[in-house]
């Protein structure tokens, strides 16, 4: 069972959904049969998109919620966000409990959760203003609660609005679930790679792809 570790007084938040957490499917892959990870693709504009990398000295994972305190220590960076103020939110972490290619994804709990995102500034893309880019990548809900629901994005910094979304999901899948959209590069090419969440969700991601063809 994939273990949460949560920062001090905030534990009674997390305890009443992470009662009911259950495991992951059991045709799903595990690090035992899954060793190489997915090939890389060219062009992909997200760092530590497959969760395999790690910071310098904090060993092979990773964790972030939605208030930043304390800090990221998922490798990318990958950035949680944002706090909220009501009870709840959502904790992000690596885990190897499962994994599309390689040996580790990222696990999503939420736990009435009000918009919840753990994001990537991607390097500037003013040079690429008006092209279409594509995000793709793999999601597996495990749980998902009334309301709860799970999707990536493309947010534009600059209006403060999200450019693409994929594939809203509100109900467990059967297995890893391929999601893509595409958009337009916006003035000024200020990206970011977003995973959001709402309500009371129980997911993976892994194998996030965001390109300019």
């Amino acid at each position: 069972m994939m273990i949460l570790v949560t920062g001090s007084g905030c534990s009674s938040l997390w305890e009443p959904f992470l009662e009911n957490r259950q495991q992951p499917a059991a045709d799903q892959s595990t690090p035992s049969d899954l060793g190489v990870g997915c090939p890389d693709v060219p062009g992909n504009l997200a760092s530590n998109s497959s969760f395999e990398s790690s910071l310098t000295g904090v060993g092979p994972t990773g964790e972030a919620n939605n208030t930043g305190k304390p800090g990221s220590t998922i490798a990318g960076p990958w950035t949680g966000c944002c706090p909220q103020m009501t009870d709840g939110g959502t904790q992000w972490s690596v885990t190897q409990e499962v994994a599309h290619c390689g040996v580790r994804s990222l696990a999503v709990q939420s736990t009435m959760a009000e918009d919840n995102v753990l994001f990537q500034q991607i390097s500037d893309q003013s040079a690429n203003v008006g092209k279409k880019f594509r995000l793709s990548g793999f999601v597996h809900v495990i749980q998902a609660g009334n309301p709860g629901q799970i999707a990536c994005e493309v947010w534009d910094g600059a209006t403060m609005t999200t450019l693409a979304s994929t594939q809203v999901l509100t109900a467990p899948t059967s297995g890893w679930l391929a999601v893509m959209q595409s958009g337009t590069v916006p003035d000024g090419g200020r990206l970011q790679v977003r995973i959001s969440s709402t309500g009371h969700i129980q997911a993976y991601v892994d194998d996030l792809v965001l390109v300019i063809p």
